[in-house]
C-alpha cells in the first residue's frame, strides 16, 4: 500500500494509488474520490452503488456472450461478472497502465480463455469491432474525472456499431450534473428512444442503459415496466443486487418514457 506522505505526490503525477483501512481496499486517483473498492474478506461483492446499477444491463440482455467493458478500475465488475456469469467472454480495456499494474492487489483474474485485459484507449478500440459485442460497460475515468474521448456522439455510435442486435450500452456518468444532460442527448441521438437513465444507488452517479434495437422488430413491449419487473424478480434470486429497485429508479425518472 501506499504510504500516507506519497499520495499527493501520486495525485499531482496522475497516478492512481490504493489505501487501505482494514480490510477495506481502495483505488483513488485523488485523496478526495474514490474509484473502486474492495473487501479482501468479501471479493466478490460489488461494494459501491453504481457498480450494483450498472449490473442491471442484465435486464435487456439475460445471457450475454460477449461483454466489452472500458475501463477497469479495481475490476469490482469484471472480477463479478467472471465469477457469476461463467458463460460470458469478458474484455475489458484500460488506457492507463497504472491501473492494469494494480490488477492483483485487486485479485482481477488473470488472462484466459475468457477473460483478457487490453491496455488500450476504449475509444479506439471500440471503433475498431462490430457487431459482435452483446453488452457495452463504460465506465471510464482519469484524475480528470469523466474521460472526454467516452463522451461523444461519434464515441457512442461507435459502441452502437459495436453491439449485437438488442445489445446493451450501459454508461457510469460521474456526478457532474450539469454534463449528464448532454451526454443523455447524444445517447438518444445514436440509440433513437431506447434511451433509460438510472440514478445510481448510494451516489449522486447517473447510469443510462443504450438498447440497439432490432430493425423492424416491435420490441417496445420488452421495455415495459411489467416485462422489466418480471425480469428482475428472476435476477433477484440469482445475483446479490436489488434489480427490482433498478427498475422502480428507472421508471421514475423524467427522461425515461417505459411502456405500460
Amino acid at each position: 500500500m501506499i504510504e500516507r506522505d506519497s499520495i499527493w505526490g501520486h495525485f499531482l503525477a496522475g497516478k492512481p494509488f490504493v489505501k487501505r483501512d482494514g480490510q477495506q481496499l481502495t483505488l483513488q486517483f485523488s485523496p478526495a474520490s474514490i474509484q473502486s473498492q474492495f473487501c479482501l474478506d468479501e471479493p466478490d461483492r460489488l461494494q459501491l452503488g453504481y457498480t450494483r446499477t450498472l449490473l442491471g444491463f442484465l435486464l435487456f440482455v439475460q445471457q450475454p456472450r460477449n461483454i466489452l467493458m472500458i475501463g477497469l478500475g479495481g475490476g469490482s465488475l469484471p472480477r463479478y461478472c467472471y465469477n457469476a456469469l461463467p458463460d460470458a467472454q469478458l474484455a475489458v480495456v484500460e488506457i492507463n497502465a497504472d491501473v492494469i499494474a494494480l490488477r492483483d492487489t485487486f485479485m482481477v483474474p488473470q488472462d484466459n480463455e475468457r477473460f483478457i485485459v487490453h491496455c488500450d484507449d476504449g475509444a479506439i478500440h471500440v471503433s475498431n469491432i462490430a457487431g459482435t459485442q452483446d453488452v457495452i460497460v463504460v465506465d471510464g475515468f482519469d484524475v480528470g474525472g469523466q474521460a472526454p474521448s467516452l463522451c461523444t456522439e461519434a464515441f457512442y455510435q461507435d459502441c452502437y456499431n459495436a453491439l449485437t442486435d438488442n445489445g446493451v450500452m450501459a454508461v457510469n456518468l460521474s456526478e457532474n450534473a450539469k454534463q449528464h444532460s448532454t451526454f443523455i442527448y447524444r445517447m438518444r441521438r445514436v440509440f433513437s428512444d431506447a434511451v433509460f437513465v438510472v440514478a445510481a444507488e448510494d451516489c449522486t452517479n447517473k447510469v443510462v442503459f443504450a438498447i440497439k434495437k432490432s430493425s423492424g422488430t416491435a420490441s417496445a413491449h420488452l421495455f415495459s415496466e411489467k416485462s422489466l419487473l418480471a425480469q428482475a424478480a428472476l435476477l433477484d434470486k440469482q445475483h446479490p443486487v436489488s434489480f427490482r429497485q433498478i427498475v422502480e429508479r428507472m421508471s421514475m425518472n423524467r427522461h425515461n418514457h417505459l411502456p405500460d
